[in-house]
């Protein structure tokens, strides 16, 4: 399996292959260039051909999700391989090895983060809450009130205090999360995941 990620500040691209794994990461470059630069070290790393392609859909960076969607939708078509879009968050919340109840966020580069809360067993954690925007303190205080892990990327203010804190876990993530629900993805919506903004109530005069 090839995994490629492009909705942070990185890029990452991992291949995945029973049991063995590489991953290569490149930031502050051209996005496009750099993802296609990683899956030419992720292949010639793996040695055999990919069966399938995973990509991480959001949210997160508007143009970096669309980038890379399109260079798995390419290379699915070019391999005859499966694609799948991962939603990005549901990844990393089954990615850290904790118990109990998530919050997983990350910056939305104007200061504000971008959050979901998730809960079950680490390996059928399941969304507890839609997506959210909220100020940096509102999401550390929702999870002091759920006791929860907070999962983070990209923050955009001082390491939060008052709750415990995990990385995010990255592409490897998106890697597992696929492999697990490769079964039931296949049909799925191979889009991008976007928060959108509330619709602006109608102020014009009737």
């Amino acid at each position: 399996m090839l995994a490629l990620d492009t909705t942070g500040a990185s890029t990452q691209v991992a291949w995945w292959q029973l049991g063995r794994f590489g991953v290569h990461e490149a930031v502050g470059q051209g996005r496009d260039e750099a993802l296609w630069r990683l899956i030419e070290r992720c292949l010639a790393d793996a040695g055999q051909p990919v069966g399938l392609v995973a990509v991480s859909a959001g949210p997160g960076s508007y143009t970096g999700t669309r980038i890379g969607l399109a260079a798995a939708e390419g290379l699915s078509m070019g391999w005859a391989v499966p694609r799948l879009a991962v939603p990005t968050f549901a990844a990393w919340a089954e990615g850290v090895a904790v118990p109990g109840h998530l919050v997983v966020g990350r910056g939305d580069g104007r200061g504000m983060v971008i959050w979901q809360c998730f809960s079950g067993p680490q390996e059928a954690r399941q969304p507890s809450s839609q997506l959210a925007r909220g100020e940096p303190r509102a999401v550390v205080e929702e999870a002091k009130r759920l006791a929860a892990h907070l999962v983070v990327a990209d923050w955009p203010d001082e390491a939060p205090a008052g709750c415990p804190l995990l990385p995010a876990p990255g592409v490897l993530a998106v890697a597992s999360w696929a492999w697990r629900h490769r079964g039931d993805l296949r049909n799925a919506p191979f889009a991008p995941i976007y928060l959108r903004p509330a619709a602006r109530p109608d102020t014009s005069p009737a």
